[in-house]
């Protein structure tokens, strides 16, 4: 009795925490290193470029080009509510069907979208926005 209260005699292992990096994991069918950026062959049609035969991600919805050039420079505004997805498709359908206006105060200018308020958001919104951020 006394050796059932010490614990099993043989000692058992216990199969390995695995973790993911990714708050989100995908599996995704083609790497990206696979396929040499040279080796893609692009085709111009109507005003739009084509990559012939490569594959796209529904994964890999960008952001506008305003926001787009704050992220990769980090400068402000960045708000978090940009990483919804529902929101980067509406904001990328709306910069698509809006005709703008080139000038330079129009470059300085957000012009798109309104995205919504930090503030506002559910508890559950924040951590999804905030994993999106990390993706």
């Amino acid at each position: 009795m006394l050796a059932a209260m010490d614990g099993p005699a043989e000692s058992v292992s216990k199969p390995p925490v695995l973790r993911t990096v990714l708050a989100t994991p995908v599996l995704l069918t083609v790497k990206p290193d696979v396929v040499p950026k040279s080796s893609i062959l692009t085709k111009r049609e109507h005003g739009l470029i084509h990559a012939v035969g490569a594959v796209s991600s529904h994964h890999d919805v960008g952001f506008t080009p305003y926001f787009d050039e704050n992220i990769k420079a980090l400068k402000a505004p960045i708000p978090l509510t940009i990483f919804n997805n529902d929101w980067k498709k509406r904001a990328i359908k709306a910069h698509i069907t809006f005709r703008h206006v080139k000038s330079a105060e129009a470059e300085r200018a957000y012009k798109g979208l309104a995205y919504a308020s930090e503030w506002t958001q559910t508890h559950s919104d924040w951590t999804i926005n905030h994993r999106n951020f990390y993706l």
